[in-house]
């Protein structure tokens, strides 16, 4: 399991007690082991190719939006595209960075031109449709888009669908987010676009984070303290706190300690400004709610980390929700944040370490993923999506593992409908060397190899 990096810590109102070491929480795999195919199937009612097995596993990426997807390709050093049918509409030739594309049909793209990286607008067929060249373009957001002049993010201005210039230009600029963006005459203060380029705060602060869910945080110039500002540079919070943190699900982290402060103290406010959760108290920045739950870490008084040998405070991770309750418990030494499908990878204590033979009371995580209700499994283990029923069927599949391996070793895999309480049934039988989600319903496979591919993309039917 990749290493996990939250650092969020919890003191004061939560304090837990372990009690004697029991037998461990984690279940094994509640999926079905089923057959194997011995190859990939050549024709399936259930699923089809998009993009044949061909490329390498990084060169495969996905741009645009749910009702303009795309997929990017790498082949021989440049990048292609194909629509959400297969067929190739950029052939991999010319462009030396994968295409982006955001909500509408003009994506940004690079070409080498007298050794040097170019930006430049194109449609979907890779023609160049807004006049100029670019050192850096950001992708069009409504009627207009940031790019740059040249090396050192310098010169910033925003070009309408024309190619025509709409502002002076700037020392410095965002693309948009939220409908506002950055901007800096001098990269010294900080102020915001419109998306009508309209300058709705002049720059005036230390600097200033993007807008997220209506708001933004601020940075004063003379004492660094922040506060929070609506989209006409009102104060929706006032400036109070040395740390802000954007908001998440309605709820933003703060400090009003130094950044030098040791250990600093951070807690949760709403959009009013109002202290949440009872008070809870965090000890590392950047904590963000992801799909309802909250990961959090705090101190156990005590823990057994030998038979019969107990150590005080030590620190631990949980998660809470959006009401502060606790949904899973300290247990862990990391989680990660939560997915779509109601699970996080995460790192389950285990005190009992023994060397030469001796327990040598220090902790070490077992990689596990823990499920938004609490319970633990193996790192791989196949568990049901907890998801609504009434989502869109691909939502209900999970990764299959076959019974049987190849000559080589490796185990083929498929997909199965496996969700909440609904017993496992078969979709896609495994022949899969990977299975992979990218979105939707397509699927990154590996038709062969270890890794190395050659990977494919196909689109699952109900």
């Amino acid at each position: 399991m990749k290493r996990l990096f939250l650092c969020l810590f919890l003191l004061g109102a939560l304090f837990l007690s372990v009690s004697q070491a029991q037998e461990s929480p984690i279940k094994s795999s509640l999926g079905t082991r089923w057959d194997s195919l011995g190859q990939v199937e050549k024709n399936s009612p259930n699923w089809e190719y998009v993009i044949p097995p061909k490329f390498g596993f990084g060169d495969i990426q996905v741009t645009g939006t749910p009702s303009a997807l795309y997929f990017v390709v790498k082949e021989k050093g440049f990048w292609g595209m194909y629509d959400d049918s297969g067929k190739e509409l950029i052939a991999p030739n010319k462009y030396v960075k994968e295409p982006k594309f955001t909500e509408d049909a003009i994506g940004v793209a690079y070409f080498n031109k007298d050794g040097k990286e170019v930006a430049i607008y194109i449609d979907k067929t890779g023609a160049q449709v807004v006049p100029g060249e670019f050192y850096m373009a950001w992708p069009f957001v409504g009627d207009y888009a940031g790019v740059f002049k040249g090396p050192g993010m310098d010169a910033c201005f925003f070009v309408d669908r024309q190619g025509k210039a709409q502002t002076k230009e700037y020392g410095g600029c965002s693309t948009f987010f939220d409908g506002m963006a950055q901007l800096s005459y001098d990269k010294k203060l900080w102020g915001y676009l419109d998306k009508d380029l309209k300058v709705a705060v002049e720059p005036k602060y230390q600097r200033g984070q993007v807008f997220s869910e209506g708001l933004a945080a601020v940075f004063l110039p003379d004492n660094g303290k922040c506060g929070y500002i609506n989209k006409d540079g009102s104060y929706q919070i006032e400036p109070k706190f040395k740390y802000c943190g954007p908001f998440a699900e309605g709820v933003a982290e703060v400090s009003e300690e130094a950044e030098d402060a040791r250990p600093r103290k951070f807690y949760f406010i709403d959009k009013d400004g109002k202290q949440l959760f009872n008070g809870l108290i965090v000890y590392a920045e950047d904590a963000k709610f992801s799909n309802g739950l909250l990961p959090v870490r705090t101190i156990v008084e005590k823990v057994e980390t030998c038979p019969g040998v107990v150590s005080d405070k030590y620190f631990l991770m949980g998660a809470i929700n959006a009401k502060g309750e606790t949904v899973v418990p300290f247990d862990f030494f990391e989680i990660n944040s939560f997915n779509s499908e109601g699970y996080a990878d995460a790192g389950y204590k285990d005190f009992f370490v023994k060397s030469s033979g001796k327990c040598v009371g220090k902790g070490k995580g077992i990689s596990v993923k823990v499920s938004k209700t609490g319970k633990i499994y193996e790192e791989y283990a196949i568990v049901p999506a907890l998801v609504d029923s009434s989502v869109p069927f691909w939502q209900k599949l999970v990764v299959n593992k076959g019974t049987k391996l190849d000559s080589d070793g490796w185990s083929r895999y498929g997909l199965s409908y496996f969700y909440n309480e609904e017993p496992e049934k078969v979709f896609i039988p495994p022949q899969f060397h990977r299975v992979i989600h990218l979105t939707g319903p397509y699927f990154k496979v590996e038709v062969e190899g270890n890794g190395n591919g050659p990977w494919g993309v196909i689109k699952v039917k109900e």
